[in-house]
């Protein structure tokens, strides 16, 4: 009862541990009391505290490991954005299920991986649009997006003005 009230499941054998001082310290202690006549309330509060050393240290190992998936899942969109993926996609490729990533999304990045994606998408057609001079239909394709008129919609939506209109405010900025 004590393991599983401290996030250990009852049926583990083992778990990973990284031991600090104090945790080495309490064991101690219980092995060799500061009075031999310890109580054991004096020894059951080492363990507890022992179990909270583990319990800390086994949050943080979840919570590395929950960014972790976060991290892959942003290079994985870097490094894919110009294809057609879903969050299923980037999901499966992570081995996870998709509300789980989704709500690890949110919790590490505050935005869903599906805005995650198209904010990388339209971050990237502003740099091409700004910096290049291909066609609209191009950067579309380049950016994950089959169809120019769909593209453009949603970067309209988004941007509140048209690629078109956005690269000509790039090279009047650039002009001057």
């Amino acid at each position: 009862s004590f393991l599983e009230e401290y996030g250990i499941p009852k049926n583990a054998e083992t778990f990973r541990f990284c031991f600090s001082n104090n945790f080495e310290q309490s064991f101690k202690d219980i092995f060799d009391p500061p009075e031999p006549t310890a109580s054991h309330t004096f020894v059951t509060g080492l363990l507890y505290m022992m179990l909270s050393f583990v319990q800390k240290d086994t949050a943080n190992a979840q919570a590395n490991r929950a960014k972790a998936h976060v991290d892959n899942a942003m290079e994985f969109i870097h490094n894919n954005y110009h294809q057609k993926i879903k969050v299923a996609d980037i999901a499966d490729r992570l081995f996870l299920d998709p509300g789980y990533l989704y709500n690890l999304f949110m919790r590490y990045a505050e935005v869903s991986p599906k805005e995650y994606l198209n904010t990388v998408r339209i971050n990237k057609a502003c740099e091409l649009l700004s910096q290049t001079s291909l066609q609209v239909s191009e950067i579309s394709c380049s950016v994950g997006y089959d169809d120019p008129l769909q593209f453009s919609k949603f970067f309209k939506s988004r941007l509140g003005i048209s690629p078109l209109d956005y690269r000509r405010r790039a090279a009047l900025q650039a002009a001057k």
